[in-house]
């Protein structure tokens, strides 16, 4: 025995646990790519809008007056509170509802020479009742969820059901 051997053994000075060097985790790498995904489909939302502002801004109105007169009436008829406004342009390519709070129709240059009086007033009928359905309303809701839930089949799947349920009751 010796005295060397009663002493106590030297701790050893490197720390137990080695600090590990910071990492990035799994949501840090996500954010930005939801973010920049979901920058851009709302970018492409709010362009969309810009464009039928854009029309509007434009006072592109319609002046046939048996087209105006049919629109109001059948508007006052699905009980509509406010007065439709309809535009026309040769950059539209089909008929549109449009407005949440400015209810507006959008029409082709060429509607009242394409479609005899019955299809026009099938056509307005149809896009009138999405403005009472209020549908430009819930077209932008399920718009700006399916873009920051771009990510979930589910919300896709929302936003399309949606949109042929509006055209169904639209057609009935």
């Amino acid at each position: 025995w010796t005295p060397e051997s009663a002493a106590p053994a030297e701790t050893p000075t490197a720390p137990l646990i080695e600090k590990a060097e910071p990492s990035i985790g799994l949501a840090e790498m996500l954010l930005p790519v939801w973010l920049a995904v979901a920058a851009l489909l709302l970018m492409r939302l709010v362009t969309g809008r810009a464009l039928l502002l854009l029309l509007r801004c434009r006072k592109q109105r319609a002046n046939d007056r048996a087209l105006l007169e049919q629109v109001r009436q059948l508007a006052r008829k699905l009980g509509l509170p406010k007065p439709v406004r309809v535009y026309q342009s040769p950059r539209v390519q089909g008929p549109m509802a449009f407005g949440m709070l400015r209810p507006s129709l959008a029409l082709p240059s060429s509607f009242c020479r394409e479609f005899t009086a019955a299809e026009r007033q099938a056509i307005s009928l149809h896009e009138l009742a999405h403005l009472a359905a209020r549908d430009p309303w819930w077209h932008l809701l399920t718009d700006a969820l399916a873009s920051l839930l771009w990510w979930h089949p589910c919300a896709w799947w929302a936003r399309r059901r949606l949109r042929t349920l509006s055209e169904t009751c639209a057609d009935e």
